[in-house]
């Protein structure tokens, strides 16, 4: 299973997500080797090899997690089209990544709403549980239910791009992601770390 980010410069919002959600995945217990789930980012601006933002550098070391070695990688509709579930930040981002990729309409979903999709699906029992039930397992329950769901959920928003802006944005988005990538880790794991 392989889920995707992406934003706009993949120096911001989605490499911070690659980087947070791979490790609250490792702390659940599930890894590319054992889970088979892989997750990675990209950018629509198809930026080539740029690190990441020293704020996302600083926040991923606070928690333990080395992000040096992130390079952006430019967006392809092969990406988008290969990937399991791709996650954008903004309307804008999904109308534009479709564009390329309209495969991957079934797929693709605003952090903010899968999210509050995965909070919705554990929260009544339709994510599977139990050692033998595989992420890829639960993440097909969750798509699954979201037709039924998402009319039922708040109104997902945008996770505005922090890129050149205060601290204080650089902060509050940091935050905001960490609390969704722990909800999806929950959902994807089938457990709370």
């Amino acid at each position: 299973m392989h889920i995707l980010f992406v934003c706009d410069g993949n120096v911001c919002r989605s490499a911070l997500s690659e980087y947070l959600l791979r490790a609250a995945l490792h702390a659940r217990g599930v890894t590319a080797a054992n889970g088979g789930v892989t997750v990675s980012s990209c950018g629509l601006l198809r930026l080539d090899g740029y690190a990441m933002d020293d704020h996302y550098i600083s926040f991923l070391a606070s928690r333990g997690i080395d992000g040096k070695a992130h390079a952006s990688t430019p967006f392809s509709p092969e990406l988008a089209t290969g990937a399991d579930l791709t996650i954008v930040f903004t309307e804008a981002q999904s109308d534009e990544l479709l564009g390329y990729a309209p495969a991957a309409a079934r797929r693709t979903y605003l952090m903010d709403d899968f999210a509050n999709l995965c909070a919705a699906c554990m929260a009544d029992g339709d994510v599977p549980s139990g050692p033998s039930v595989s992420p890829d397992e639960r993440l097909q329950a969750v798509l699954l239910a979201a037709p039924f769901k998402r009319p039922l959920l708040p109104r997902p928003h945008d996770i505005r791009d922090p890129h050149r802006r205060d601290d204080a944005v650089y902060a509050q988005v940091a935050d905001e992601i960490a609390a969704h990538v722990d909800v999806i880790a929950d959902a994807l794991a089938g457990s709370v770390a």
